[in-house]
């Protein structure tokens, strides 16, 4: 269960990484189109909206982006791991299950 739960954790991080990694490499070779990227974010980075207060208004401090950027990925990857753990007990929990309805 724990193996499961770091597992996903590391989904969790490694995730996002690519994400950025590939709107960059996106942007770079068409800068006039929106990065497909961009299109996975939502659905494989949840906490990725967090990212949109990186452009408030009268905010230009970029210790502050960082800090969000960090915070955004440490969420996703506690998001991750808690899935990771409610899946891990669900199917312990179905394995025990099964195993004593078959010794029947």
């Amino acid at each position: 269960m724990k193996r499961t739960v770091m597992i996903f954790a590391g989904a969790g991080a490694v995730i996002p990484i690519i994400l950025i990694i590939a709107v960059r490499i996106e942007l770079y070779f068409n800068p006039q189109e929106v990065p497909r990227a961009l299109l996975l974010r939502l659905y494989l980075w949840p906490s990725s909206m967090w990212l949109l207060l990186t452009n408030l208004p009268g905010d230009s401090s970029r210790y502050g982006d960082f800090v969000v950027w960090t915070l955004s990925i440490l969420a996703n990857v506690l998001l991750y791991a808690l899935i990771g753990l409610i899946l891990s007990s669900i199917w312990n929990f179905i394995s025990k299950w099964t195993s004593i309805g078959s010794g029947l």
